[in-house]
């Protein structure tokens, strides 16, 4: 999930950002009067004042803070224990976006620079060189299992893992804090996928790194897989490019260049290429059959492209119900764009891996996919058939939405919060890990600027 402190442009047209703001004391939306208590419902935001208003229309720099599960270093201290309440990333400087999956995260500083941290496999970091000079951990539920530190004075937040956390046991492997990652040019937008980290630069070229699936490698016949690519290199074969996309579970990315057009590779055996077949393809080639496209949001197995007439249309697995149906009845594979039926005028979109949520031109903010239940708990397991008009959150400017809870922001300046509360991902103080609560209102030191959320971690850009 990647977050960003700008992004709508001119005529109220949001790009793939997402993030939120909060203050004041929880309670629920499922109690009316206490909602009405806590804040005065707004008017729904239009097209333009969501460009006018919104901090997606200014490009910001602030303090990034994290929360959640920590078992990989996930809030940028080492592996320990989860944590309850917000705290800042030590060692970054201003920063303006981040991107994470379950296990590692890349922050993009004011000066263009791309900073990873958290749990480095198949050289998701890109930083070969971290264990000659920077301090590092053996993630903290392998601690638990009896594995042996080997770094001398032992680990920051030494001793088992909680005993409540809901996350994976890795393989083993290291963690580190944050450190930059070298080799690249100025960078103005990141993502990170399930193995492969992307960075776009000013001259509108792509980075990646990681394993082979995103790199634009493919191993030879009858030989073994190329070993992680470690440091970043340009992907070939693509014209200038505005925008990048790849799912934090996922293993391909996606590309919108400066025409409108989409270029899709990687691992595409769901469909989720888009270009009529499933296979692999290292080589970039264009999704056709769609009109110019105004933003491409990457899910796990699927992709949506919000078009520059506020269509919507997706390909890939059909399972999460995002509103794109193959066209055969025995099969939920779209290999090829198809239409989101119902669905127009959008102006900005937001999504995490099965839920996604977007604004149309007057106002009404709809929710659809099988995720829905982390806005509605009562609806869990039960996704409906069409978009759902979410009226309560028509004067929320902004949302950062994952695979297991999310934020959005209200917007008269407050912050809610929504979904799975383990390991203390909410913000809340709360690590119940069988809790699922609708949207809450949630208390920072400050005013965020964006959010970004994943698995069962959290981040929030706060307003120096």
């Amino acid at each position: 999930m990647a977050l960003e402190a700008g992004g709508v442009r001119p005529g109220g047209r949001a790009s793939v950002s997402c993030g939120a703001a909060l203050g004041g004391t929880p309670v629920s939306l499922r109690d009316d009067r206490a909602i009405e208590r806590w804040y005065k419902p707004l008017p729904p935001l239009r097209s333009r004042q969501l460009q006018r208003d919104s901090p997606m229309s200014i490009r910001a720099f602030g303090t990034l803070y994290a929360w959640g599960a920590n078992h990989l270093g996930q809030c940028g201290r080492g592996p320990g224990h989860d944590q309850l309440t917000p705290s800042a990333v030590p060692g970054l400087p201003p920063v303006q976006a981040v991107a994470t999956n379950s296990a590692a995260t890349l922050a993009l500083d004011e000066r263009g620079r791309v900073w990873s941290w958290g749990f480095d496999e198949g050289a998701l970091l890109a930083r070969p060189g971290a264990s000659g000079g920077s301090p590092y951990w053996l993630p903290s539920v392998l601690r638990a299992l009896g594995h042996r530190n080997t770094v001398p004075g032992g680990n920051p937040g030494d001793g088992p893992a909680p005993a409540t956390s809901s996350e994976p046991t890795p393989s083993p492997g290291l963690c580190y804090p944050p450190g930059v990652v070298e080799g690249l040019p100025p960078v103005v937008q990141i993502a990170l996928g399930d193995e492969n980290g992307l960075a776009l630069d000013h001259d509108g070229r792509v980075w990646a790194w990681g394993r082979w699936s995103c790199t634009g490698r493919h191993p030879e016949p009858r030989s073994a897989l190329p070993p992680p690519q470690a440091t970043p290199l340009v992907i070939e074969g693509l014209p200038r490019i505005r925008q990048i996309s790849i799912g934090a579970r996922a293993l391909v990315a996606y590309a919108l260049d400066t025409e409108g057009r989409v270029w899709s590779w990687g691992n595409g055996w769901e469909g989720e290429l888009g270009r009529g077949k499933r296979r692999f393809d290292e080589k970039p080639g264009t999704v056709e059959g769609l009109g110019p496209v105004r933003s491409v949001h990457a899910g796990t197995n699927d992709c949506l492209a919000l078009l520059e007439d506020g269509r919507l249309w997706g390909w890939g697995s059909s399972e999460v119900g995002l509103g794109f149906r193959a066209p055969k009845r025995n099969t939920l594979r779209v290999l090829a764009p198809v239409r989101v039926d119902g669905v127009e005028k959008v102006v900005a979109l937001w999504r995490g891996s099965g839920l996604a949520v977007f604004r149309t031109e007057d106002g009404r903010t709809c929710a659809m996919g099988q995720g829905i239940g982390l806005l509605d708990p009562m609806q869990a397991g039960q996704p409906p058939d069409r978009p759902l008009h979410r009226a309560e959150l028509d004067a929320c400017s902004h949302f950062g939405i994952g695979s297991d809870h999310g934020f959005a922001l209200h917007g008269d300046g407050q912050a809610l919060a929504f979904g799975r509360v383990a390991s203390g991902a909410l913000g809340n103080g709360d690590a119940d890990p069988d809790a699922l609560l609708a949207p809450i209102p949630i208390q920072l030191r400050g005013r965020p600027l964006a959010f970004a959320a994943q698995a069962h971690h959290s981040y929030a850009l706060m307003s120096d």
